[in-house]
């Protein structure tokens, strides 16, 4: 599965992942406007192959997988706190 993933410009470290169409200007026909406005303008970040990774960097590969199966996208919050003292602790190590 080819998804495509867009950075939103007004909330910061929000990302929104969603199936490559073949058009691709029909990438973010599945985003609600709702959503759409609340985020602003999306960027276009990248395209990744989620068959061919076992992991992500920031989310569960996994529930990013379910949730493009079940609802088209998957959006990416900002991490909490909690996760980005855990990821200094592992960047602390090295």
């Amino acid at each position: 599965m080819i998804c495509v993933i867009y950075r939103s410009k007004r909330k910061i470290d929000t990302y929104v992942y969603v199936v490559k169409q073949e058009d691709e200007a029909k990438n973010l026909d599945v985003v609600p406007e709702t959503i759409h406005e609340g985020m602003g303008d999306l960027t276009y970040v990248m395209e990744l192959d989620l068959e061919s990774r076992e992991s992500l960097a920031r989310v569960d590969i996994e529930a990013v997988k379910r949730s493009l199966k079940e609802k088209g996208m998957y959006i990416q919050m900002p991490p909490s706190q909690e996760q980005m003292a855990a990821l200094d602790e592992k960047l602390s190590r090295f």
